[in-house]
């Protein structure tokens, strides 16, 4: 999903570029302090010039040195939730801390090819005009980056940008799965009794309900969480588990086993999006059917904290 593109210069010409100065720079004020007009200008057709062309689906990525103490990391991506805290976890983690983030939301408008052929000059929060899109284009400034490290923060910034991406994109099935999947425990319990049944349906309605930030889900069978060799393909898979996270069925096994059709418990694996704690892992065990075996749902997310607030519904 995430390119490292170099931009296309000669198209930078196609859109109104005064308008995309004033989008881009609205904040730079306070975000990127210290930097006087005529850099600020430069700044501005530099980026438009970077994200001039942005095949579709695709995010663009650039890293560079400024001088020799600073190195900036731009993003032109699709505007997603968390996005930029996400990213500036990342730089965190590997210890490099932004010194400076500006961070503005632009509604555009782009050809099938990619090629941007209209900014809007509106907030970002107002009404998006039919056939536009609102993009998140993203300068980071971090202490200076060593050339033979570069590729390395790149290919991590694209994981997570992939994760955040993914996590956006697959949310409303996965709040509506969880909804769907407390429902079928209320109606058909299976082998566990209706009332713990009931009990897991209401837990399961009040993580959907803004408590839990779902940003992952699979399903297993009974075989392929014995026999995990079995499991062909990932196909099914949402959220940021279409990435490179992966959960071992082996790890399933003990929630599988104990006998009740809902379990909470902590990943081993970290998050990528949001802030970087393991995932608090929620299975759903679902009774066999005539139309498929029994199943164990796993989800990947956040149950929110007094930091996150309540996360919207979905």
């Amino acid at each position: 999903m995430t390119d490292t593109h170099t931009g296309a210069p000669s198209g930078a010409g196609v859109v109104d570029t005064e308008v995309f100065a004033r989008r881009f720079l609205a904040h730079a004020g306070s975000q990127l302090p210290g930097m006087d007009q005529a850099a600020l200008d430069r700044l501005a057709r530099d980026v438009l010039a970077f994200g001039t062309v942005r095949p579709p689906g695709q995010t663009l990525l650039r890293i560079r040195d400024l001088d020799a103490e600073t190195t900036a990391i731009d993003v032109i991506a699709l505007d997603a939730s968390y996005i930029v805290e996400s990213l500036i976890v990342e730089l965190e983690r590997q210890r490099r801390p932004p010194e400076r983030v500006l961070h503005p939301q632009i509604v555009v408008v782009r050809d099938p090819g990619g090629t941007m052929t209209r900014v809007y000059d509106v907030d970002d929060n107002a009404d998006v005009p039919d056939g536009a899109v609102v993009e998140s284009w993203i300068r980071v400034e971090v202490d200076r980056i060593p050339a033979d490290a570069q590729e390395a923060v790149a290919g991590d910034i694209e994981r997570v940008l992939d994760d955040v991406l993914y996590a956006v994109s697959d949310a409303p099935h996965m709040y509506a799965l969880i909804r769907e999947l407390a429902d079928e425990l209320a109606a058909d319990p299976g082998e566990f009794d209706r009332e713990t049944s009931e009990e897991a349906g209401e837990l399961l309605r009040w993580l959907a309900d803004g408590n839990y930030m779902i940003l992952g889900h699979a399903a297993y069978s009974a075989n392929e969480l014995a026999n995990p060799l079995t499991r062909a393909r990932e196909e099914d898979a949402e959220g940021v588990l279409r990435g490179t996270a992966r959960i071992s069925p082996l790890e399933l096994l003990p929630a599988y086993r104990s006998g009740a059709p809902l379990v909470i418990f902590k990943s081993p694996l970290v998050s990528t999006v949001r802030r970087s704690t393991h995932y608090d892992c929620v299975t759903v065990v679902t009774p066999a059917t005539g139309s498929g075996p029994q199943m164990i749902h796993v989800f990947l997310g956040l149950i929110t904290n007094a930091e996150d607030g309540t996360v919207g519904r979905v």
